[in-house]
């Protein structure tokens, strides 16, 4: 089947995406070789890159395409994909080489241009594994660095309550905050639990400060149950200076909240963009080459 050719890209980060606004990867070369044995091995070449191209394809989709929670396999395959391709595309370029001595003048600009279309491929490929390494990390820590914010909200939720409860300073008011309190408290081990694995998968998005964040509001829930159980057990004087002591914790935890960046997704954003940002640009600049060969095959 003959593929649409490279044409140019316009590139944007869009939350986790790197936006394409063309056709995919393929070659469609409509160049036919005949007669010596250097003509041969051009045909061969040529062979050789098409194999290749459904490979390249693969991969270009996955490079080109937004970072999900799902996009884990893909690139993981297309990893895969961009050795076999590029094992294939090594062969085409020794092909071509060993015809090159062989050609007369017209033969051997085109097979020029068919070396720069197969190695242009190959500085696309040996981009890509860096650009599907992050993004496997970015996919992997999306989901769990998601989960693990509304674990932190639905906590926020429940804090809010119980300190609504408490105030109403009743017997009932207090143990229905205290009720609250833990399934806070659970929701907020999850919460911390998420996180850490979050910064296992991806650590250069720097989840330690979401984990720092969580580890304080686990402290002020700590001292929010002290405080229902000191009321609870009379010791109001008690349990009016654990609310001292929640009152000065809780202002850190203000200030560390507005330090974290606007999302867990836009802490992962950020991180994709700073180390596959290098790696896509020369993907990129390969990737124009490859479809000014492509072009000028097409025209000869």
């Amino acid at each position: 089947m003959v593929m649409p050719p490279l044409s140019p890209l316009a590139r944007r980060f869009v939350v986790l995406a790197v936006v394409a606004v063309l056709a995919a990867v393929a070659v469609g070369l409509a160049v036919w070789f005949r007669g010596t044995k250097a003509d041969q091995d051009l045909d061969r070449a040529v062979a050789l890159i098409e194999s290749a191209d459904r490979l390249v394809v693969e991969v270009d989709e996955v490079v080109r395409s937004q970072v999900t929670s799902q996009s884990t396999v893909p690139a993981s395959r297309a990893a895969t994909r961009a050795a076999e391709a590029a094992a294939l595309l090594e062969k085409a370029v020794a092909s071509i080489d060993e015809s090159l001595p062989r050609l007369r003048r017209d033969g051997a600009r085109r097979a020029a241009d068919l070396r720069e279309a197969a190695t242009a491929r190959l500085d696309m490929l040996a981009q890509a594994p860096s650009i599907l390494d992050v993004t496997v990390k970015a996919a992997s820590a999306l989901s769990l660095a998601r989960t693990s914010w509304e674990h932190v909200l639905a906590a926020d939720r429940l804090s809010d309550r119980a300190v609504a409860s408490y105030n109403k300073l009743t017997a009932e008011g207090v143990k229905r905050s205290q009720s609250l309190n833990k399934q806070a408290a659970l929701e907020l081990a999850a919460a911390r639990e998420g996180f850490g694995k979050a910064e296992a998968v991806f650590p250069e998005a720097g989840f330690e400060r979401y984990i720092a964040y969580v580890d304080l509001r686990i402290q002020l829930n700590g001292l929010s149950q002290r405080s229902d159980t000191d009321w609870l057990a009379g010791r109001l004087e008690q349990a009016n200076v654990t609310i001292a002591t929640y009152n000065d914790l809780d202002a850190r935890a203000v200030a560390a909240a507005k330090e974290l960046p606007a999302s867990p997704e836009k802490a992962i954003a950020d991180a994709y963009a700073a180390f596959a940002g290098p790696a896509t640009d020369e993907y990129y600049r390969a990737r124009a080459k490859a479809t000014a060969a492509d072009a000028r095959l097409r025209g000869r």
